[in-house]
């Protein structure tokens, strides 16, 4: 059994572990500073999407309350700095809608919850110059965007939940097959400039190219199963690799 998308997601950090290690060697080269920025944006869309799908594999109960939690908090310090502001502004629209504690909130159902902090961050949008005036006001309104999707997020309904993981399990294996194609149709090839230059960095990045092959069994041994695939299983292939014996021949 194969997890390609899991083993290439390694394969990338490892690599991208090298290029932060002799940084000073390429730094220089224009072309590699672009060609390292983009292997750095691929990781980190992996990581997000595997993040985003083991949110999704997440049991459906067991989850609201920890997450109503942390979500009436980040909600409800944005709101307190909105009521200030609706006082000072004369806004009688926005302190009816931020008018509300956190403990308030943590009662209100999951459509009224959403419905309040969608309004709290459209209302934050508006006064956007007058939070940036406040410490760390910007950044509780991202956090209140991030928190409100992954309340969105975890609570999918089943059916909503499972499209959406079927869009995420499709989104990573494009996102590999688009990574595999970088590597081996430009980074591959760009990196024989190193192999007289400075063949130590080069020894080291071939080594970190070779895709490890964790996991034969489905899941691991307690059962769980890997937030890139799930239990999916795939046979083994020498495609793996990506091509790196023929690119760095």
């Amino acid at each position: 059994m194969r997890k390609i998308e899991r083993n290439r997601m390694y394969m990338i950090q490892a690599v991208g572990k090298i290029a932060k290690t002799y940084n000073e060697v390429w730094m220089d080269y224009p072309e590699f500073v672009e060609l390292f920025a983009t292997l750095n944006a691929y990781e980190e869309q992996f990581q997000s999407l595997s993040q985003q799908k083991q949110l999704l594999l997440q049991p459906f109960s067991g989850i609201k309350q920890e997450l109503r939690d942390d979500f009436a908090l980040t909600v409800g310090k944005l709101a307190a700095y909105l009521v200030r502001i609706a006082r000072q502004q004369n806004d009688r629209a926005m302190l009816v809608a931020t008018r509300f504690t956190v403990a308030q909130f943590k009662t209100f159902s999951a459509q009224k919850s959403l419905v309040t902090a969608e309004n709290v961050i459209a209302f934050a949008e508006q006064y956007k110059e007058l939070l940036e005036s406040i410490p760390t006001g910007n950044d509780l309104v991202q956090k209140t965007k991030d928190q409100l999707q992954i309340f969105i997020d975890k609570g999918l309904i089943p059916a909503e939940r499972r499209t959406k993981l079927g869009e995420t399990t499709v989104a990573i294996r494009r996102l590999s097959g688009e990574v595999m194609d970088f590597l081996k149709n430009e980074l591959d090839l760009m990196m024989r400039v190193f192999v007289d230059v400075h063949p130590e960095f080069h020894l080291a990045y071939e080594n970190a190219r070779i895709i490890p092959k964790y996991g034969g069994l489905r899941g691991s041994s307690n059962g769980s199963s890997d937030p890139l695939l799930g239990n999916e299983e795939e046979g083994s292939s020498d495609e793996e690799n990506g091509g790196i014996e023929q690119a760095a021949a």
